[in-house]
């Protein structure tokens, strides 16, 4: 539901990639939106291959405004997304609160932007902001 409602909020000439492990959901998202976008991975296959598929996939320059994580492997999927986020790019992560989740985020990103839960009890925002010289 997540990749719909990216879809609906930025509108049809938004750049948007899916990428989804559960082959159910994966259908879901291309149905709901005529989407050539959402690449589908078979968790079983490939197990965390999946997490690091952008950084096979895009030019070593090319940078994301946004990545959302939600869904299996997210400290995976948040630390590779990380990596390819423009500067003032934002990571938005689901359930972000959970302890297993919050322990690494918080290590390596620090506290989210506006405290704890950011967005709302389960999702947080960080930003990347620019190296300082």
């Amino acid at each position: 539901r997540s990749t719909a409602v990216l879809r609906e909020e930025c509108g049809e000439d938004a750049i948007i990639i899916s990428v989804e492990h559960n082959p159910k959901y994966a259908k879901m998202a291309r149905e709901t939106n005529n989407a050539d976008h959402v690449f589908e991975f078979d968790a079983a296959c490939y197990k965390s291959r999946y997490a690091v598929w952008p950084l096979e996939s895009f030019d070593k320059e090319h940078r994301f405004d946004l990545a959302f994580v939600d869904g299996r492997r997210r400290v995976e999927c948040a630390l590779v997304a990380w990596m390819i986020l423009r500067e003032g790019g934002a990571l938005v992560m689901h359930d972000a609160h959970r302890w297993h989740y919050s322990l690494v985020m918080r290590h390596y990103l620090g506290e989210p932007e506006g405290g704890a839960y950011a967005v709302d009890r389960d999702t947080s925002v960080w930003v990347k902001r620019a190296k300082k010289t």
